[in-house]
């Protein structure tokens, strides 16, 4: 880690103290989070090449069909016959999109990964790769969940856009800054954990950084509510020391999956669910952006 830092990731914009938060400043302009301190790439590169990686995970049928509609759902809207996914990580996007018949590329920082991906069919890049403009052009560009760790968000939005076809699609997930999780957790919302995840994206900040990139015709919304963290908050058995809170983040995914795979089975509890999203998504405020837009 080098100096504090001093302007937002995002959009060059002031930023400003939290209140009795050591782990994140907020942007005056863009509302978008980023660590106080800046990370090298060498740093982020080290730590994720230490992570220990198992097999291909495996998944129920009902995140694989979701998944699946998702990339379908995607390809119908420019007849897409090929897919980059960035920051693959457990690699299901990957796997579901060669299942359909597209042709898949990936990168992965960590080093453990890269034959995950290999066994799932896709051309796995190097760095160079990566930047090369003899590399192949896609028509999806898809960063799941990878965006919030990046040392340089706009660095990759810009490969994003050098990569895809003329009419491409990027389609992005990432957490939202301003979550209802995170106002009423603040610092025990198990987001904040550097520096695994170094910029918190809001949808100003999401949208200013893609225009000026040249995507087009940018949507985002916001969806879901995990709530493993109020849980554990109310249980007090939270890991927080004070308000910089950090714990192994696989602990919330799966009870993300264990819900869906719960509500699968039972109405109300589904009903629930979908009225509980309808309403983030109407005020803005769900734990996750999604976002997708286009290269003119």
């Amino acid at each position: 880690m080098t100096s504090d830092r001093r302007n937002c990731p995002i959009c060059n914009g002031k930023l400003r103290v939290i209140r009795n938060f050591n782990l994140y400043s907020e942007c005056i302009k863009c509302k978008s989070l980023s660590t106080k301190f800046v990370y090298s790439e060498s740093e982020i590169g080290d730590y994720y090449s230490s992570y220990v990686t198992d097999e291909v995970e495996e998944f129920s049928p009902k995140i694989r069909a979701l998944v699946s509609q998702k990339i379908l759902d995607l390809s119908l809207i420019n007849s897409a016959k090929s897919m980059y996914d960035f920051g693959y990580g457990s690699g299901i996007f990957l796997q579901e999109a060669s299942r359909l018949g597209l042709k898949c590329y990936g990168y992965e920082y960590s080093d453990g990964l890269v034959e995950k991906g290999i066994s799932l069919g896709a051309t796995i890049e190097n760095a160079d790769q990566l930047h090369s403009k003899k590399s192949p052009r896609v028509d999806i560009f898809l960063v799941i969940e990878t965006l919030e760790h990046l040392v340089q968000p706009r660095a990759v939005m810009q490969i994003a856009h050098n990569r895809l076809n003329e009419g491409g699609i990027l389609y992005m997930t990432t957490p939202n800054a301003r979550s209802f999780n995170r106002r009423l957790l603040r610092g025990s919302w198990s987001v904040f954990n550097p520096p695994e995840h170094i910029t918190l994206f809001s949808t100003e900040g999401v949208r200013v950084l893609l225009q000026e990139i040249g995507f087009t015709q940018i949507s985002i919304s916001t969806s879901g509510f995990n709530p493993h963290d109020l849980i554990e908050t109310l249980r007090k058995r939270s890991t927080s020391s004070g308000s910089d809170f950090s714990y192994d983040g696989t602990k919330r995914t799966e009870t993300a999956r264990s819900l869906i795979s719960l509500a699968d089975r039972n109405v109300l509890l589904s009903f629930t669910f979908k009225l509980i999203n309808s309403l983030l998504r109407f005020f803005k405020i769900g734990d996750s952006l999604k976002i997708i837009a286009r290269k003119p």
